[in-house]
This record gives structure tokens, C-alpha cells and sequence, in this order.
């Protein structure tokens, strides 16, 4: 029987410590009676068999009656072989039955990113990792009880680096001049930008699928859709820099009514169900009205941000609930008790956790504040082709309606309530981050400094109420370097531990360096 011995498998198990087994999708190929992915499976991993005898296949399906099993003819071609995606492939006994081993390392390749592999003695593990290490692998041997270092363990280089490596995700909520942005982001990174959207505007881009794309295409930069709604703190080995934008909520509103009735005829049968069946001959007051009397098949009926931001996190969260309840109406109504007492908290909080979040109102200087703080994570923004997109010409009348003192417009701000909470917040927030960089950089205007100094008696001011200025500026520049550190604490040094496969980039301990330095040198100027 060949299984992995008890110490390779402890050792590739340290190695996967910081990721959820139960999440793990395994390929096991000559495992005989499967025993080697046991501890695996035990422990929650999804495992598929691929047996090369008839003997063997029966066997695995005796002791894992859960389990997948399929019978590989070896004679056949490799590329004849199913191209389902796994997570790891192991392969215990495979080896004394393949020939030649380079065909099967670039199926392995295709199929899975890591593959932990039994060469069966010394010299074969040797030959084995040169052909790995050709192959664009990085190899590291495993200690098995029964003979030291015939079990290697092997990683695609590609996820070497592009481990830890940010990704920008742009969450593109509609009429948040999404457009202009996406194109900002393709005419910076090319090819290395990629567009993911659908004819249904509510479509739900769910994280494995961005996962996998990351997976397929390491070089990616930068993603853009409508359907981004979940927020994991990873994707694969990526680090996802959030970037969304705001937009005052009225406004937002009335430039969909003009881009749908303006682009009536190019409108897919999904978004066309989501409005009115008269909507492009429709007053846009009587169309607001239809949108905000409708049911929550619309996109915006109420809130539509806060609504964008919570209702797939929510149903991240409380997926348990399906197992108890019947139809999709009954999960439906649920789901919308339990969200309406926490909806604005949670979009609150869940924006906090972007890596920014700018308004449309002010595009601008939110460009401007991006490309700062994407610079120290490797991103070259070049914000000078920022142009406008995708702008809805007027049509179907004005907005004077839109008041408390007329009917709809009244309905239509009562709609827009959370939305309003949500905008204001981060509009104080945009505010105050806009602003701290010219603080950061008070200390390095001495020349300022001097003349002010000059012209102090005139203005009534004193040598004293200048060091008190210093002084104010001074913790200001602590309270920003502590935010800086807590930041990147939260975001990366927490990343760095989670896989002992992977190196730490080498980019994240410079960044921390020059961070260190500059606030060093920040500090002894203020003092000075």
C-alpha cells in the first residue's frame, strides 16, 4: 500500500494551518486504497480519487463510499485526462507506474497550483525536484517516517509572486461614474485590467470566481464589476485593495432614470424587468415614483448603496438560515427582518474596511488622494486621462419636484434616508483624509515658517503661540503615523504568518522602512 507516511503529511498540514481544510479541494492520483488524503478528508477537505487499476478503484470506494473515484487509463495522453481545478494534487504511488514524468507534472500544473508528490527513494526525489524546479515549481522535501526526504512538496512560482501581491478591486455601484474609472484603470495597467460584468445589472460576482480568474491570470492589476458584493480580506493569495466611489443619493437616482430611458433600446430583457414596462416614454418624476412604490426587484426602490453593500454579506453570514427555511420567499423575508435594524451600521462598517472610498462629487481630488496612497503598494496612477464616461444626456423633464413639499419628491428622499447616512459619513471622512496629507507636510514649509515669523507682531502673534503650533502639529503627525501603523498592521502583518510556503514580499518591509524613516525625520523636524 503506498500512503504518505505520518510526518510528510504533519508537515504539509503546518503548511496549510492558516487555511480552512474544510474549504480544501484535493486531488489524489495512484492512491491505491486512498488512505494517504485520510487526515485530509478527515478533517473537512473535499477529495477526488483517481485510481489507475480497476482493483484500486474498487477498493477506495469500499473505504470511502463519499468519496469521487475515477478509473485514468495511463497509456491514454495526459490531455485526454478530466481538467476539473483542485487546490492540491497528491500523488502518492503514481510515480512507479508513469515513464515519463514530465507530461504528468504539466497536467498536475493545469489543475491544481501545489502538488505534494512520493518520488519513493533519494535519488528519484532528487531527479524529481530538478524536473520540478524546471518546470517553474519551488520545491521543498518533507520528511516521511520511513524514508527521509522522498516526499516534495511543490508550489507554482507564479504564486510565489504574486503571493501577498495587491490586487485593486474596483466596486463599481451604478452611476458612481464607474465607467470613467474602469477606463482610468484600463488605460493604466492594459491588459493587466479586467472587466467583469454581466447583462444583469444585480448579477452577484461571487469571490471564487474572481479567485480562480486571479489563479488563472497572476499578472492581473486591477478588476472592475458591478456584481463585487462579498469582501473577503483575501482572494487565493492576493491582497484585495477595495476602491469604491459615492454619489450624493438624489443624484445618483436621477442619472439611471436619464441613462435607462436614454438607452432603452440597447437594455438587456434582465434589466428591463427590473423597470417600468412604459419607463422610456415615462416622466422621470412618474418614473421615480414607479421605482420607489415597486418591489425590491428594482435596483433602486430604497437605499439602493446601503442595499448594494449588505444584502450578499448578510447572506454570507446567516447562510445557515437556508437549512431551516422553506422557499426562496421565505429566506427572502428573513433576510430583510434581520437587515433593516443593522443595514446603515453594517455598510458603515463595511466600507471602513475598503482601502477607499471616494465621491463622485468631488473625482478630482479623489483621484488625486488614490494615486497617493496606491503609490506605496507598487501602482503607478496616471490620473491625468481622467475623463468623464457614460453621461446621461436630460431627458423627460427636470428635478424641481425633487423636494419635501411635493409628493414624489418626498417619497423619493424617504427612500434615500440610509443612503443619505451613508453618504454623509464618508463625505466627512473623504474630508478629513483629504486634508491630512497637506498637514503631514506643514513641518517641511520652513520658508513659510520664516516669513510668518517676520510678520508675527503685525498679526498679534508671539514666538510662544508658534511652538504651540508646532506642538498641535507634532501630535497630529504621531496621531497619522499611529493610523499608518494600524493600517498596515490590520492589512499585511497579519497576511505575512498565514502560509510558511510563501515569503513575506520583499516590498512590504521596504514600505515599512521608508515609513519608519520619514516619520522619524518628520518628528525631529517638527521638534526642531
Amino acid at each position: 500500500m503506498a500512503c504518505a507516511g505520518a510526518s510528510a503529511i504533519d508537515a504539509l498540514l503546518k503548511m496549510l494551518a492558516r487555511e480552512r481544510l474544510d474549504e480544501l479541494s484535493v486531488l489524489e492520483m495512484g492512491a491505491l486504497d486512498g488512505a494517504s488524503s485520510r487526515r485530509l478528508e478527515a478533517l473537512g477537505a473535499s477529495v477526488t480519487t483517481y485510481e489507475t487499476s480497476r482493483e484500486g478503484v474498487e477498493a477506495v470506494r469500499h473505504a470511502f463510499p463519499q468519496r469521487t473515484v475515477h478509473h485514468v487509463d495511463l497509456s491514454q495522453p495526459w490531455s485526454g485526462m478530466p481538467r476539473e481545478r483542485f487546490d492540491l494534487v497528491i500523488a502518492p504511488g503514481l510515480l512507479d507506474h508513469v515513464e515519463d514524468w514530465a507530461p504528468f507534472v504539466r497536467f498536475a500544473r493545469q489543475v491544481a497550483p501545489r502538488l505534494l508528490i512520493d518520488a519513493g527513494t533519494r535519488e528519484t526525489a532528487a531527479l524529481m525536484r530538478r524536473l520540478l524546479e524546471e518546470l517553474d515549481y519551488i520545491v521543498t522535501p518533507l520528511d516521511d517516517d520511513e524514508a527521509p526526504a522522498r516526499w516534495l512538496f511543490a508550489i507554482q512560482r507564479h504564486l510565489e509572486a504574486a503571493a501577498f501581491a495587491p490586487v485593486l478591486v474596483h466596486v463599481h455601484m451604478l452611476k458612481c461614474a464607474g465607467c470613467s474609472v474602469r477606463r482610468l484603470f484600463g488605460l493604466n495597467f492594459g491588459d493587466r485590467h479586467f472587466n467583469m460584468y454581466d447583462w444583469d445589472p444585480a448579477f452577484v460576482l461571487e469571490p471564487d470566481e474572481i479567485t480562480r480568474l486571479l489563479l488563472a491570470q497572476p499578472a492581473i492589476a486591477s478588476i472592475s464589476s458591478h456584481g463585487i458584493r462579498s469582501f473577503p480580506p483575501l482572494l487565493g493569495s492576493r491582497v484585495p485593495l477595495y476602491v469604491t466611489f459615492l454619489r450624493d443619493p438624489a443624484t445618483q437616482l436621477l442619472s439611471y432614470i436619464k441613462y435607462v430611458k436614454n438607452e432603452w433600446a440597447t437594455l438587456s430583457d434582465e434589466h428591463r424587468r427590473r423597470l417600468p414596462p412604459d419607463g422610456e416614454a415615462m416622466p422621470m418624476r412618474e418614473f421615480a415614483r414607479w421605482l420607489v412604490t415597486s418591489s425590491d426587484e428594482t435596483l433602486f426602490n430604497r437605499d439602493y448603496a446601503v442595499r448594494y453593500v449588505t444584502e450578499i454579506v448578510l447572506r454570507d453570514e446567516l447562510r445557515g438560515l437556508q437549512r431551516h427555511l422553506g422557499d426562496h420567499a421565505a429566506l427572502t423575508s428573513a433576510l430583510n427582518k434581520l437587515q433593516g435594524p443593522v443595514d446603515v451600521e453594517l455598510a458603515i462598517s463595511v466600507l471602513e474596511g475598503f482601502f477607499f472610498v471616494g465621491l463622485v462629487e468631488e473625482m478630482h481630488e479623489s483621484m488625486a488622494l488614490l494615486r497617493e496612497r496606491l503609490a506605496p503598494y507598487g501602482f503607478e496612477l496616471e490620473t491625468d486621462e481622467y475623463r468623464r464616461e457614460n453621461i446621461s444626456p436630460q431627458r423627460g423633464g427636470g428635478a424641481e419636484w425633487l423636494t419635501e413639499n411635493d409628493e414624489v419628491g418626498r417619497l423619493v428622499l424617504q427612500s434615500l434616508r440610509k443612503d443619505y447616512r451613508l453618504y454623509n459619513h464618508f463625505k466627512a471622512r473623504f474630508r478629513e483624509q483629504h486634508a491630512a496629507p497637506r498637514r503631514r507636510h506643514l513641518h517641511e514649509e520652513r520658508p513659510r515658517y520664516e516669513r510668518l515669523a517676520a510678520a508675527m507682531p503685525q498679526y498679534g502673534l508671539n514666538e510662544r503661540s508658534l511652538r504651540e503650533a508646532l506642538q498641535d502639529a507634532r501630535q497630529e503627525l504621531g496621531l497619522l503615523r499611529t493610523h499608518l501603523r494600524n493600517i498596515l498592521s490590520s492589512r499585511y502583518m497579519r497576511l505575512v504568518w498565514m502560509t510558511r510556503v510563501v515569503k513575506k514580499p520583499e516590498w512590504v518591509d521596504e514600505f515599512l522602512r521608508s515609513v519608519q524613516e520619514q516619520d522619524n525625520e518628520a518628528v525631529a523636524r517638527a521638534e526642531q
